[in-house]
């Protein structure tokens, strides 16, 4: 079964006042920033104006079903890039608030959930009773924003737990040097991004690792950002955490983690970036990999 990284950090946004979201990022990232909601039922229509309408880009096009829709937004300058906010389930708030106890009777809902009109008010109002979650796209990078902690780090190259654990510890292959650099790069965007949204540190963690706490497989997501570190760092857990600035840069401590995780890998599940600068003369060099052995 695939395990993936999850990049934690905190943030410090007002995530439920949506007016006051967009005024804050627009200041810390310097943007124009647009917060909208996806309409997966075609049934919003002329109610609110869409992204394309304002020639807008919709970076969850393809995946997403549906048109993506304008709530609030927030203006730097002309030429300032955009910071784009997209808020899970908000169509079956809005569909709720516009219609009450009539909205799972709409035709649009009944094609796409079905004839039942109790079982389609009882989805809707699980969607309302579910977790607060917003994805955002700016510039390259994105994640996702819950009740006080965002997800950032979603690079292609480093979502594999596996891969990212034996790349910092170095246990089981040799990677490239090239690797290495995109490496210091991730690590550099997440800071500078976690920076902007308020925190100062990033918990880099396997998804469903078994010595997180509970702030693991989506918990997090309703937990304060002190809940969060105390799962974290709890004394039962925190003897499996590697910390990443030192597996990079200390060649005693990287030394200690290689024998400690050479039979127990799967007992360290989180990696603690307390944010040091790094610079590519400070890391410990790899191993040029061989041609053939490079899977970069």
């Amino acid at each position: 079964m695939s395990r993936s990284v999850t990049a934690l950090g905190q943030h410090t946004l007002p995530i439920r006042d949506h007016k006051a979201l967009v005024v804050v990022l627009s200041k810390r990232f310097e943007a124009n920033v647009y917060l909208g909601f996806n309409d997966p039922c075609n049934h919003v229509k002329d109610n609110l104006v869409s992204f394309k309408s304002r020639g807008l880009t919709n970076p969850e096009e393809g995946n997403i079903r549906g048109e993506l829709y304008l709530l609030e937004e927030a203006h730097f300058s002309p030429d300032a890039n955009s910071f784009v906010l997209i808020i899970e389930d908000y169509y079956y708030k809005w569909l709720f608030e516009t219609f009450g106890e009539a909205a799972g009777s709409q035709k649009e809902f009944i094609a796409f959930w079905g004839v039942n009109i109790k079982q389609n008010n009882e989805s809707i109002q699980f969607f309302l009773e579910g977790s607060l979650c917003i994805d955002f796209y700016f510039s390259g990078i994105g994640g996702y924003l819950t009740l006080e902690s965002g997800d950032v780090g979603f690079d292609e190259y480093f979502l594999d737990w596996w891969t990212f654990f034996g790349l910092l510890t170095r246990t089981e292959h040799d990677y490239s040097i090239e690797l290495y650099k995109k490496l210091l790069e991730y690590r550099n965007t997440n800071r500078n991004t976690i920076l902007k949204l308020g925190g100062n540190c990033i918990y880099y963690h396997d998804d469903q690792g078994k010595n997180t706490g509970n702030a693991v497989q989506g918990n997090e997501w309703d937990m304060t950002w002190e809940t969060i570190e105390k799962e974290f760092n709890h004394p039962k857990v925190k003897q499996f955490q590697i910390n990443l600035c030192d597996a990079l840069t200390n060649p005693t401590y990287l030394k200690q983690i290689q024998e400690l995780t050479k039979y127990s890998d799967h007992e360290y599940s989180v990696f603690y970036d307390d944010f040091r600068e790094l610079t590519w003369d400070d890391i410990i060099k790899p191993t040029t990999a061989k041609e053939d052995n490079c899977w970069f």
